[in-house]
């Protein structure tokens, strides 16, 4: 029989090499041979003891981590106690906010001791550059130059094109995230054991997705679940293996395939993990649909489910086969699964909310989801937590459907406040923010601010004083991007919001009309049955708009959303209720639905000649449409692939010259394999100026006409790589430019150019332009470099003005595509004109045929 191993003779690099072969007991003994000589090493840093105990377990933690990297085995104690004083170091730095960042090396060396034999300054070095090069471009950038290079903030504004206070803002990002990283064991945890320290780690991984940015999150994954992968195999490894594998499937592109979701699937099981296990039913059922949905749902996945001790997963396949019915019409059949949702829905206070906030809206819409007049509907139900003085907004599933004429954009978006509210990293409220206090989220770009515990709202339901105003900043693709503003009262609840523009003016105002309150404390009280009832200013239409909390599990709360809007009965002899009824319905699902008969009914009836003109342009291009499509049409000679009827408002403001799309009477059709086609995506002339150079004209441009010195413009990116889009123009004059429409001499001539790539969707609108402007007349050629370097001229016009981009009533503009690519006929024709309340505006047939 043998004789079991005596740990305590053994050298270093046999209990490195059993460690390795996941022998716990190996590794206990590394720690306790070495504690003391890496805990004396860290106290020597911070002075404290408790604050090294802290350093020395984090130093272990991260030896076990990553022990296969140690290249000399029978250094464990010297590699060990290297790794405790840098750890110490930090903690040090964290505990202590006086010492800035830039004297931490200063701080390293003067922190030595006298144990030369234990570690050296070339590994610190290293990890704090290795620390660094994890950032991302935009902010390792900055740190680089700043601490490496030792550049002051302007020289580095100089050298990235970017504004002092962009720099600024950069770099305290980047000495957060080095923190974080260097010190995220920061808590007080003695006792606690390899198993749990790698269990905390992963349940603060899972944070990640409360956050909107993902940047940094595929290198922290694999390190987590490295990891994970570390430990002895058990129940409580393969449960946090299966989160971690499930958030790397839906961050992760390239995870997303077959075998990604069977490792999946057998993580979850082995770990007992019911929420992976759940989420792996979900893929499956995903590959039906219809009937044959149905029949899975109630034949396979329900009797699976309960094998499995997934009840509460029953209320969730319930509520979206009832979805599907809703979206079939089949509405007896929806009611049928939402009471279903509600019935089996005991542990799923989720579900059962949005199953109720479901039935309450078809209950009030009734013949309204038949009918012509039309509906928008929002159901949803909400999770919220409490941590502490915060409310983090956890889930929201439910739907939105329906197309109703007449109703301003922003009344669709009084449907979900706390959504809009939480878009700082899922942060809806902080309880003890005051006043000027801000938290800016992991992109950088979203940010929460408190503004006020002073402001007074009048509403129906009451007149509130000492309210919190909470403000919250957002990119949008909107012109000009509003801010959301949401008012508090404590033990009340959110009693109005709306949307704030940059000139002050608060639009789409949503104000508190009745409550009722059975309990709960805070700026949101949660208790069951609190129910709140809003309207939104402006809308003349039935509307309802309620809120109310359905349960309260411990820190979570369940709200049901019911949101609807009615329309108002069609008028036939109403010019305007025809366009908007062409406008929404001319589709059904994927096909075309016949609306001339509106159209045709909108020419008769209109009487003024923006309404004789908005008839006239729309109808040319509902038509050409309707010619275009080879489903209708398959004798067709040329096919319609991006086709857009765009009214838009003029906006001037200190002479930039911008245009606002208010998509009332806006509609479009695609439909085309891009980028084959990418030249004709450029009939967007207007839209990709102002894309490009932030207005279709900006008198400053003249300023810089024969310098040597480049015109320089900023503004936000409407994605989340870049923090802002930054561009360039070189401005001449004297150019000669001669087309269809006539030869103009002593152009304007701006070239653009930009560093700053708008990704997605939107990056042909950022390559290298050149824009040729005629006294007068306005732009009369534009050529993009890059995809097929397409150009498009003036082609004919009517009216001049003064400029050289005039903009007033009765001028017409048509440009035409005149590039290499013979299939292609695609063009815009802007016409300008004062609609009947005396906005000037410019209607735009955007025309996009490819002969077939």
């Amino acid at each position: 029989m043998r004789s079991p191993l005596n740990y305590r003779e053994q050298t270093d690099e046999i209990l490195v090499a059993l460690t390795l072969m996941r022998d716990e007991s190996a590794f206990e003994e590394l720690v306790k041979r070495h504690q003391r000589a890496a805990l004396l090493v860290a106290q020597n840093v911070t002075r404290n003891l408790y604050t090294a105990e802290d350093a020395v377990q984090d130093a272990f933690l991260c030896a076990w981590q990553r022990l296969d990297t140690l290249k000399d085995p029978a250094r464990f104690g010297a590699w060990v106690c290297r790794i405790a004083k840098y750890r110490a170091i930090n903690l040090a730095k964290r505990y202590r906010d006086y010492i800035p960042f830039d004297e931490v090396e200063n701080y390293i060396e003067d922190a030595r001791e006298d144990l030369s034999g234990y570690y050296d300054n070339e590994l610190e070095t290293e990890i704090l550059r290795g620390c660094v090069e994890r950032l991302s471009e935009k902010i390792g950038t900055v740190i680089r130059l700043r601490y490496f290079e030792g550049l002051s903030i302007s020289d580095i504004a100089k050298r990235t094109r970017l504004a002092e206070g962009t720099v600024k803002s950069r770099l305290a990002a980047g000495r957060e995230q080095i923190r974080k990283e260097l010190g995220y064991m920061d808590q007080n945890n003695k006792n606690e054991t390899l198993v749990e320290a790698v269990m905390r780690r992963v349940e603060e991984f899972k944070q990640w997705r409360l956050k909107n940015s993902k940047k940094g999150f595929e290198e922290d994954y694999k390190d987590v679940l490295a990891q994970v992968e570390g430990l002895p195999d058990s129940e409580k490894k393969f449960y946090a293996m299966a989160d971690v594998l499930r958030l790397g499937y839906w961050y992760l592109s390239g995870d997303k395939t077959d075998e990604m979701r069977e490792k999946l699937r057998e993580a979850a099981i082995k770990g007992n993990n019911k929420d992976v296990l759940a989420t792996c039913f979900y893929y499956d059922v995903d590959k039906y649909s219809g009937q044959e949905r149905v029949e899975y749902v109630y034949q396979t996945l329900i009797p699976e489910l309960l094998r499995y001790g997934l009840d509460k997963e029953v209320a969730y396949h319930h509520y979206w086969l009832g979805h599907d019915h809703f979206d079939r019409k089949e509405y007896d059949n929806a009611r049928k699964e939402f009471n279903l949702a509600i019935e089996t829905g005991a542990e799923n206070p989720l579900y059962v909310a949005l199953a109720r906030s479901t039935l309450g809206v078809m209950d009030g819409l009734g013949d309204a989801l038949t009918d012509r007049t039309g509906y928008v509907i929002h159901t949803a139900s909400e999770e919220l937590v409490r941590m502490g003085d915060k409310l983090i907004y956890n889930a929201e599933p439910g739907f939105s459907r329906g197309r109703l004429l007449d109703v301003p954009n922003y009344v669709d978006h009084s449907d979900a406040p706390l959504f809009y509210a939480g878009r700082t990293d899922s942060l809806v409220l902080d309880e003890s923010m005051k006043p000027g206090d801000s938290v800016t989220d992991s992109t950088g770009k979203v940010t929460l601010t408190c503004v006020s515990h002073e402001a007074t709202v009048e509403t129906p339901a009451g007149i509130f004083r000492n309210c919190v105003e909470m403000h919250t900043s957002e990119p949008l693709d909107w012109r000009p991007a509003p801010i959301f503003v949401a008012w508090y009262k404590r033990n009340i609840g959110l009693v109005a919001f709306g949307w704030k523009q940059p000139d002050g003016e608060v639009f789409g105002r949503t104000v508190l009309t009745a409550f009722h309150i059975e309990g709960g404390l805070g700026y949101i009280p949660m208790a069951a049955g609190n129910r709140w009832e809003y309207h939104t200013e402006g809308c003349e239409h039935e509307q309802v708009n309620r809120v109310e909390v359905t349960a309260v599990d411990g820190d979570k709360s369940y709200l049901s959303y019911c949101f609807y809007i009615k329309g108002n009965p069609f008028d036939e002899n109403s010019w305007k209720a025809n366009m908007l009824y062409a406008r929404e319905n001319y589709w059904e699902g994927e096909n075309l639905a016949d609306v001339s008969a509106y159209h045709a009914r909108a020419a008769e009836l209109a009487s003024t000649p923006w309404e004789k003109k908005m008839t006239e342009v729309s109808r040319t291009v509902m038509e050409r449409i309707f010619a275009g499509d080879l489903t209708l049409h398959p004798e067709a000679k040329q096919q319609g692939i991006w086709n857009f009827f765009v009214m838009e408002k003029v906006r001037e403001e200190k002479g930039v010259i911008t245009l606002y799309d208010d998509r009332v009477f806006s509609f479009e059709w695609k439909d085309g394999e891009f980028p084959r086609d990418w030249s004709v995506l450029h009939n967007f002339i207007y839209n990709i100026m102002e894309s490009s150079m932030g207005g279709i004209w900006n008198p400053a441009w003249l300023d810089y006409a024969d310098r040597d010195e480049k015109f320089i413009f900023r503004r936000p990116c409407k994605t989340k790589d870049y923090d802002e889009f930054v561009g360039e123009a070189v401005v001449k004059t004297g150019a000669t430019v001669e087309t269809q429409a006539g030869k103009f001499e002593n152009c304007l001539h701006i070239c653009t150019f930009s560093d700053t790539y708008e990704h997605g969707g939107l990056s042909y609108q950022c390559h290298k332009k050149d824009y040729y402007f005629a006294d007068g007349i306005g732009l009369v050629r534009v050529k993009t470099y890059g995809g097929a370097d397409p150009v498009y001229d003036l082609v004919a016009y009517e009216g001049t003005g003064e400029g050289y981009m005039p903009v007033r009533e009765g001028l017409m503009r048509h440009y035409e595509y005149v590039g290499d690519e013979a299939r292609i006929h695609a063009g815009v024709i802007y016409h300008y004109l004062k609609d009947d309340d005396g906005n000037l505006c410019v209607l735009s047939d955007q025309i996009g045929m490819i002969d077939v």
